[in-house]
């Protein structure tokens, strides 16, 4: 009968230490269930913030596609003729703008309006044109456009106001002395 005894007790206790172990394993089973149900849901809600995401950087990018479609990024230099030249890199404006729109845009210009001829820049900056001697010498401002195929400055062949820019343009003012 002892070794009944001591069975049933044997017995029990097991039966009390796996019900303990099950319960522990079942309760780590439960919480790593709602765990995981937890890490889907964030996932879910992530992958739906990505898309998002990644729809409004879409429209952003078609927009800026449709706006860049209407511009031209140009660049203009001012030499001042004294050793100063200033750079306006990268300037974004819109199709169909001219040279005069583009100057006037970045800088202070007084010009004179000759019909059928165009305009004709008279001071950048404050650095206005200079005669000497009438109709013999001066300083006045002439505008050049760099030709990357012949690696070199030419001088505008049209006033500022007929000049239409391109992209890519790379442009020039310039106080220059002449003498004839």
């Amino acid at each position: 009968m002892r070794l009944q005894q001591a069975l049933m007790v044997a017995l029990l206790a097991w039966a009390v230490v796996a019900t303990v172990v099950a319960a522990n394993y079942y309760s780590a089973y439960a919480s790593a269930l709602r765990d995981l149900e937890e890490a889907r849901s964030r996932c879910s809600q992530l992958e739906s913030l990505l898309s998002e995401a990644q729809a409004k950087a879409a429209s952003v990018a078609k927009r800026y596609a449709d706006l860049r479609a209407k511009l031209v990024n140009v660049s203009l230099a001012i030499d001042y003729g004294n050793g100063t030249v200033v750079w306006y890199n990268g300037t974004l404006v819109p199709k169909g703008s001219t040279l005069l729109s583009l100057t006037v845009l970045l800088a202070e210009v007084e010009y004179k309006v000759y019909p059928g001829m165009g305009v004709y820049i008279t001071s950048i900056n404050g650095v206005s044109e200079r005669i000497v001697v009438a109709g013999k010498e001066g300083y006045s401002w002439l505008w050049f456009v760099y030709s990357e195929s012949e690696g070199k400055w030419a001088m505008g062949t049209t006033a500022a106001d007929k000049y239409e820019l391109r992209d890519g343009d790379l442009l020039m003012w310039k106080y220059s002395h002449w003498k004839f």
